[in-house]
């Protein structure tokens, strides 16, 4: 893998090219009320998750209060910010172009703040949080940047919508039960990492059946 200077430095030229002509997909800051498959939403998935999995359903809604009350204070600023984003986000997506890594033409892009591709980086990249202070270095301090870890928590929850979108539309076998549990548990693992105070009476993601 590039070193973390040479992504973030693809990253910033990436955010800073033209914006115009790209779909403007779910941003990262609504991941839990944007419209996905079959006008399937987190949220309405996790309504007929909760018929056979109550308890699962209720700690990932109680992880979504969680994170949308900590989102809040940035919310207006994140909805503001418009760059071409990654979704794919991977070690993939990077070639080399004489000598300069760059993104891939071919890669996936949508509208969205430069922070959540920077919350990608933090995930799913080797050195990840290195990547986010090249990246500061490179293009200059921004205020989004302080939601990034949080950002990383709805990248979790984003996962859970996935998969409990892709089941609910179908309503066909057991519910993907494995990956929700494992989601929760990081996304309740980082929430706390952070201080994000839990709700009076939660319990932690379920880790047997309900």
């Amino acid at each position: 893998m590039p070193s973390p200077e040479a992504v973030a430095a693809a990253l910033a030229r990436a955010h800073a090219e033209p914006a115009t002509g790209l779909p403007d997909g779910h941003r990262l800051v609504d991941y839990a009320e944007s419209s996905r498959t079959g006008d399937w939403s987190l949220r309405s998935a996790l309504v007929r998750f909760a018929q056979p999995e109550p308890t699962r359903a209720g700690a990932v809604l109680e992880l979504i209060r969680r994170t949308d009350g900590a989102l809040k204070p940035h919310r207006r600023r994140l909805e503001a910010a418009a760059a071409p984003t990654h979704p794919g986000l991977a070690p993939d997506l990077f070639e080399d172009d004489g000598g300069q890594l760059a993104v891939r033409d071919d890669a996936e892009r949508v509208l969205d703040a430069p922070a959540a591709d920077l919350a990608r980086a933090v995930l799913r990249l080797p050195d990840g949080d290195s990547v986010v202070a090249a990246y500061a270095d490179t293009a200059g301090e921004d205020p989004t940047f302080d939601a990034v870890p949080l950002l990383v928590v709805a990248l979790e929850l984003d996962a859970v919508a996935d998969e409990l979108v892709a089941w609910a539309r179908v309503h066909d076998g057991p519910p993907p039960v494995d990956v929700v549990d494992e989601r929760a548990a990081a996304a309740f693992s980082r929430l706390a990492a952070l201080g994000v105070p839990r709700e009076t009476g939660g319990r932690p993601p379920a880790r047997g059946r309900s």
